[in-house]
C-alpha cells in the first residue's frame, strides 16, 4: 500500500511499462546510467500525472496516455539532459550533463 490501496498486477504493469516508456526515446543516445536515471526521475512525474488524470476525472481506463503521452514527452526531454557521446559517437549529440549545457 502505497498511497491509496493494495498493489495489484496492473499497477506492477503500468510501472514496468512506465519505466520503459522513459527509457525509449533516448535508446540510441543514452548509456544505461543515463536510462537508469531517465526512469528513477521521470516515474513520479508519470505518477503524479495520473493522480491528476484522476481529479480531472477524464476516461482513461488503462491510463495509456498517462503512461505513454506524459512518459514520451519527458523521456524525450531528459534525453536531452542525459545524452552521451560515447554512445551517439558524435560531440554535437551530447546532452546537458555531459558537456553540452547550452542547448538547455
Amino acid at each position: 500500500k502505497v498511497f491509496d490501496g493494495k498493489p495489484g498486477t496492473f499497477g506492477i504493469v503500468s510501472g514496468c511499462v512506465t519505466g520503459l516508456v522513459l527509457v525509449t526515446p533516448g535508446s540510441g543516445y543514452m548509456d544505461q546510467t543515463g536510462a537508469f536515471m531517465s526512469a528513477l526521475l521521470g516515474t513520479p512525474v508519470i505518477f503524479f500525472g495520473l493522480k491528476l488524470k484522476k481529479r480531472m476525472g477524464y476516461d482513461d481506463a488503462m491510463d495509456a496516455f498517462g503512461v505513454h503521452g506524459v512518459g514520451g514527452v519527458v523521456g524525450g526531454l531528459l534525453t536531452g539532459f542525459f545524452a552521451n557521446d560515447f554512445i551517439t559517437e558524435d560531440e554535437h549529440k551530447t546532452g546537458a550533463f555531459y558537456g553540452r549545457g547550452v542547448q538547455v
